[in-house]
């Protein structure tokens, strides 16, 4: 009776298989997929982690080898930069020499260490090129049949396993090309693309870039796209932990010299849109060196004086005397629909004194930045009692400006703008 009922069980299981059949032979692909060289190992959770690492540790304590088990050596690449420095598996004296006996000519665990390897990579990370060493040598001598081939082309191209040669030639190439295309062709592809090796050769090109801008600052408008389509992914820094380098390498060399104007709308545009106004959020630039950081609030002023003085005029040609002197530290221009006034404005801000220019007509306010009332920059909306409250006037006539010029002189120690509007030194 009991295999009767057991028949007749399995009977109806199949018969309810049958009436939802797979789509595709799911299994095959499944194995197609295991096989495949390109697709990542899965890596441990954190609590396998932590049992793996505690039990090579006891190993190190009492050179217990015998108890670590084939299916725990090849999972031991999970772990070899696991935990605090001097405790990690890859520092250990002898350790690497065993690890590597044990996973010679066994692909699939060197496929485990290879992957380790480019996503872990740091040039400080202990024994990296020991552990390259012996990745280039294994791919090297993968024949056609084995998983490990596919790396050997890549390896013979791109150098991942000669990582000084290897780091140089993806960085240089990505500068040249669609930088996704060659960090793919290149096997950095999907975590991959987001790790250490990858990370690494983005350092290494931004640098590179760095010195192009200050030797040859008119030809490298390509290569800036470039490194700027391998910035973004999703709108988002692909590497946050760049962030400090990569607005130093295209803001620092133009300290001393003048970029071409579309390199320089370029360079603004992204930074706007990628890290924000430094005026607005200031928490994205405070590991930003002053001099980056004054460099791109002039950029700032410049394009914001030239919304508001959209043509040319003779306070258009004052405020330019400054701004090519490099005396304006920062502008922002409000727009009619921001302030209650419903009229275009300009906060300028000098040394000393902050300038709102559009209030009044043919009139300057201004204040001392040490009155407590000084209208702060870079407001979402502005009321009117901000904007006009304990300010100083100087109406803009041929006398006015002699006095503006000479006030700034006296007060802020800018230059007169000689041979304009009649101001003489």
């Amino acid at each position: 009776m009991r295999l009767k009922r057991a028949l007749l069980e399995c009977k109806n299981h199949f018969s309810t298989f049958a009436k939802h059949p797979l789509p595709t032979p799911v299994l095959s692909h499944t194995l197609k997929d295991f096989c495949c060289p390109e697709i990542a190992p899965f890596s441990l959770d954190e609590q396998a982690l932590q049992s793996l690492y505690r039990k090579m540790n006891h190993a190190f304590a009492t050179n217990a080898w015998h108890e670590i088990s084939w299916y725990e050596w090849r999972r031991t690449p999970w772990i070899l930069w696991y935990g605090k420095e001097l405790l990690m598996p890859a520092v250990q004296t002898g350790f690497l020499n065993h690890l590597f006996e044990q996973l010679n000519n066994k692909p699939t665990a060197i496929k485990r260490l290879l992957y380790v390897y480019l996503r872990d990579f740091s040039e400080s990370r202990p024994n990296i090129r020991f552990v390259a060493a012996f990745l280039h040598q294994e791919t090297l001598k993968a024949t056609s049949a084995s998983l490990l081939f596919y790396w050997k082309k890549i390896e013979e191209q791109f150098h991942l396993f000669q990582p000084e040669k290897g780091m140089e030639k993806i960085a240089l190439l990505c500068l040249e090309n669609d930088p996704i295309q060659i960090l793919q062709l290149a096997g950095l592809k999907g975590n991959l693309m987001y790790g250490g090796f990858a990370q690494t050769a983005y350092r290494y090109a931004l640098n590179h870039l760095e010195q192009q801008l200050l030797h040859l600052p008119n030809d490298q408008y390509a290569k800036i796209e470039k490194i700027f389509i391998w910035s973004i992914d999703e709108k988002k820094l692909r590497y946050p932990n760049c962030q400090r380098e990569l607005i130093h390498s295209i803001l620092l060399p133009w300290h001393r010299q003048t970029p071409p104007l579309e390199l320089q709308h370029l360079i603004m545009q992204f930074l706007l849109q990628n890290i924000g106004h430094p005026g607005i959020y200031p928490k994205a630039w405070q590991e930003i060196k002053a001099p980056a950081i004054k460099l791109f609030f002039r950029w700032l002023a410049s394009d914001a004086l030239s919304q508001f003085f959209f043509k040319e005029t003779m306070l258009q040609k004052f405020w330019e005397h400054y701004q090519k002197t490099q005396s304006i530290d920062a502008a922002w221009f409000i727009d009619k629909s921001t302030n209650e006034l419903k009229q275009t404005i300009l906060l300028i801000k000098l040394p000393n004194f902050i300038i709102a220019e559009g209030v009044e007509k043919d009139t300057w306010l201004f204040w001392h930045t040490k009155n407590p009332y000084v209208p702060k920059l870079f407001q979402d909306f502005y009321h009117v009692e901000e904007l006009t409250r304990q300010a100083e006037k100087i109406t803009q006539d041929q006398n006015g400006f002699q006095m503006f010029a000479r006030l700034l002189q006296q007060q802020a120690q800018l230059p007169l703008p000689l041979n304009l509007f009649g101001v003489k030194s």
